[in-house]
């Protein structure tokens, strides 16, 4: 018996070539336009997030338990021998030390508070990207003394430039007032306001003599593959805890981003929703019509004996069938245009004004997006929008349930 339904269901959907073809359509044209922004939406965020990780913050960083919260000199890691075996013993390569404080940056006229970041010139390249952001001069390097890379923004409110000394005035980690100055020899242009507007970087090894703090850091800033990056950290975390040492993902150290890209997604659930709901009022309008016009074929089957719940299951099956294709057909396409611009990127730049890339910049966004979706996603919009269209069939399949077989025969 299931197979006759199945068989009646199929050749109703054939037979009706142009109307079976405006419902396939209808869903697959949803979904192809779903699975390409959800490409362009999940493009962007990941481009972001990984800007992010890469620019300065790193998957994770390691403190000393309260450093994060109360920076201070004193909170430092004194002793990193348990810590570095930690990371050699999960095969992290990718791995920097910093040391980090606040300075009152001075020119010869201006001055302005900044965060000092001494830095590993070797290691810190292999962590961020930092040394590529360098719009004039050059980055750290191994053997520099006393030399500094600054933000640009932050140089022209100092009024320096390239070649230019920048005083820096801090207090060691003693509490007593120490000063130095410093070359500077680079200057950056990251997108990011706090980096180019407040940022003073300088050799590690002539932070830690400023400071007082030789041998000592107060920051290891790691970078792992992200699908790795809960396992890793849950890992390292047995090992440092016990050290009085805190370890924080990316998330943890700033929020907002996830925030966003989570806000973001909450909007293109809502976008989702009304799409859905123009799939199901065609697809009600289509089956409806359908069933409508086999009135008299339902009345003659139950002439038969065929029971109501069969007479209800053809519907129901005829829009599974349609379903299945509109959804095949939507998914085969969102996909193949979401690989093909995960390929060939979607470029921004020739639609905006500079002052917008430069907003993009801030927000950690690169003017060409690569298309990529996430499986959850792929699957939670495919399957929502077939089960959409199944169920806009229960109304349908519900009103054939209910024609009376003579009645039904004698519907023109």
């Amino acid at each position: 018996m299931s197979g006759t339904l199945f068989a009646i269901a199929w050749r109703n959907v054939v037979r009706n070539k142009r109307r079976s073809l405006i419902t396939v359509l209808s869903v697959a044209i949803g979904l192809f336009a779903l699975l390409f922004i959800w490409g362009f939406n999940d493009g962007s965020h990941n481009n972001m997030m990984a800007n992010f990780r890469a620019l300065m913050t790193g998957s994770f960083q390691v403190h000393q338990a309260d450093f994060f919260d109360h920076p201070k000199l004193e909170t430092n890691i004194a002793d990193q021998t348990v810590l570095l075996a930690a990371l050699e013993s999960a095969g992290i390569d990718a791995w920097t030390t910093r040391l980090s404080s606040f300075a009152l940056s001075a020119g010869e006229e201006t001055s302005t508070g900044m965060l000092l970041l001494g830095l590993d010139p070797v290691r810190e390249p292999l962590v961020t990207t930092l040394n590529q952001k360098v719009s004039v001069g050059r980055f750290l390097e191994p053997g520099d003394e006393y030399t500094a890379v600054i933000g640009a923004k932050g140089a022209d409110k100092l009024g320096l430039g390239l070649g230019d000394d920048i005083i820096l005035l801090t207090q060691d980690r003693r509490g007593t007032l120490t000063a130095d100055k410093f070359e500077i020899v680079g200057l950056i242009k990251s997108g990011d306001p706090i980096i180019d507007q407040a940022l003073v970087m300088v050799p590690l090894e002539s932070a830690q003599e400023l400071l007082v703090m030789e041998g000592r850091i107060t920051d290891l800033v790691a970078q792992v593959p992200e699908s790795e990056l809960h396992e890793i950290a849950a890992e390292l975390r047995l090992v440092l805890e016990p050290e009085d040492l805190a370890l924080l993902e990316w998330e943890e150290i700033n929020p907002i981003i996830r925030q966003m890209v989570n806000l973001d997604n909450g909007f293109m659930y809502i976008f989702i929703g009304i799409v859905v709901l123009i799939v199901i009022s065609g697809v009600i309008n289509t089956v409806l019509v359908s069933m409508l016009q086999r009135t008299r074929e339902f009345g003659v089957l139950m002439a038969m004996g065929t029971s109501t719940g069969a007479i209800g299951a053809v519907v129901l099956i005829e829009a599974i069938f349609l379903g299945i294709l509109g959804t095949a057909v939507g998914t085969a396409g969102g996909l193949a245009l979401v690989w093909w611009f995960g390929r060939t990127g979607i470029d921004l730049s020739a639609m905006m004004d500079p002052e917008l890339v430069e907003i993009m910049g801030e927000f950690y966004l690169d003017t060409t997006i690569f298309a990529e979706i996430d499986t959850n996603h792929l699957l939670i919009t495919v399957v929502g929008l077939l089960a959409a269209t199944i169920v806009s069939a229960f109304y349908p399949a519900w009103r054939a349930m209910k024609l009376e077989p003579v009645e039904a025969i004698r519907h023109v």
